[in-house]
């Protein structure tokens, strides 16, 4: 039940909400634990750590970057700066239902109360001891299959585990809190029953309640089955029965990245159709979808398209013409931020000129280089212009940037 991630995973954060509604909050004034909160902000926000050789305390982390701790007494602190003391130390029960029964590991007493009435004394569980999970992130994620190592995504009837990249509105999943578990929701709103099959209206059989593995997540549905990867095709049904879940079970939630269609002023779209870059079709198709990166530190931004690998941008030979050589020259003057982790095969770096003016956008392609294309950026008319393998002096008509 780590929060550390592998690759592209999150750390997950969540907030606990008790019987009466109310959630687990620590205050930022003297370091005090209640459960008063009525929607979850900031102080009803924590993050659960486990020791890589732990045999399955947990810990439990507040806004504050201090841990949760129970004392021999029952009594609820949240000011410790270290997790070494024995009292941070807590096992999760999940029950059927998804809720969870948080117990000392030290202790052996449970953790419940209402408003600033906490305790860990319980010496078993009821209603006041138990917890619901509720997820603080952005609900719209992608879903990464551990044992195969595919990303999930919508086909015709069903969602399958076979997708290399998660790229596109298929590979969408909403997570939708719903009566204290949670529904998983294609991109055109379907939504994923436990045999397979996708529906438009919620039922008991859509709900499925989370469990923490290491940092990643597993899907319980109502019949207590974990949600897994079944068959060639990778469809996600639940399978295994009651129990832990094993790798195929296992799935870490990565962040669904911005991504873009590149359209010209003649309505037609920037594809990366066979390594070319170029503007020949109307129609929205994945060889186009661009992914949207821009760094907060410089004024840099990077397009990437849908192919599998790419090299950096410094590490493309830019030499086709006098142009891309000096283009090339720039970039390593500047000593901007790459992004190592790219998983595509075109990158596009947004370049300050020397005169602050405008902006251009190289679009390198790694297999075709004589593709590329430079845009050019006027402020005062709020556009950008496109000039495919001419200077930049010699000026195309206008290029958008258009969400889907």
């Amino acid at each position: 039940m780590s929060c550390k991630t592998n690759g592209d995973g999150m750390k997950i954060h969540f907030g606990l909400i008790n019987g009466a509604n109310k959630y687990l909050t620590a205050e930022s004034f003297g370091f005090k634990v209640n459960a008063s909160g009525t929607s979850m902000k900031k102080k009803q926000i924590w993050t659960m750590e486990q020791e890589a050789e732990d045999g399955g305390a947990v810990f439990f982390k507040s806004h504050l970057g201090r841990y949760l701790a129970a004392d021999r007494n029952g009594n609820i602190s949240c000011d410790a700066e270290e997790r070494d003391d024995g009292d941070c130390r807590f096992v999760v029960q999940a029950q059927a239902d998804g809720k969870w029964a948080i117990q000392s590991q030290t202790h052996g007493r449970y953790l419940g109360g209402s408003e600033d009435r906490l305790s860990c004394f319980a010496q078993s569980m009821g209603p006041g001891e138990l917890w619901s999970v509720h997820l603080a992130m952005h609900p719209q994620v992608n879903l990464f299959h551990v044992g195969r190592k595919r990303y999930a995504q919508l086909l015709e009837h069903e969602l399958a585990v076979n997708a290399d990249v998660p790229w596109g509105v298929t590979s969408l999943v909403t997570l939708d809190f719903h009566e204290r578990r949670y529904l998983l929701k294609t991109s055109d709103n379907r939504l994923l029953l436990g045999d397979g099959s996708l529906v438009r209206e919620p039922t008991s059989e859509a709900l499925f309640t989370l469990e923490f593995v290491g940092g990643k997540v597993a899907f319980r549905d109502c019949q207590g089955r974990f949600l897994g990867a079944v068959g060639p095709r990778g469809s996600l049904k639940s399978s295994k029965a009651a129990g832990k879940a094993g790798k195929n079970e296992v799935f870490e939630l990565q962040e669904s990245r911005p991504q873009v269609v590149l359209r010209a002023s003649n309505g037609r779209n920037v594809s990366t159709k066979q390594s070319k870059v170029s503007t020949p079709f109307i129609h929205s198709f994945i060889h186009y979808f661009f992914l949207l990166f821009v760094s907060m530190m410089s004024p840099q931004c990077l397009f990437a398209c849908s192919f599998t690998f790419a090299a950096s941008i410094r590490s493309c030979c830019l030499s086709v013409s006098a142009l891309f050589c000096e283009i090339h020259i720039v970039l390593e003057s500047l000593n901007t931020i790459l992004f190592n982790k790219l998983p595509p095969n075109i990158q596009a770096c947004l370049l300050p000129s020397s005169t602050l003016l405008f902006f251009f956008f190289l679009l390198c392609s790694r297999n075709r280089l004589a593709e590329a294309a430079v845009i050019q950026s006027y402020p005062s008319l709020q556009c950008y212009k496109l000039a495919v393998g001419e200077p930049p002096s010699r000026v195309a008509p206008c290029l958008y940037a258009q969400y889907f």
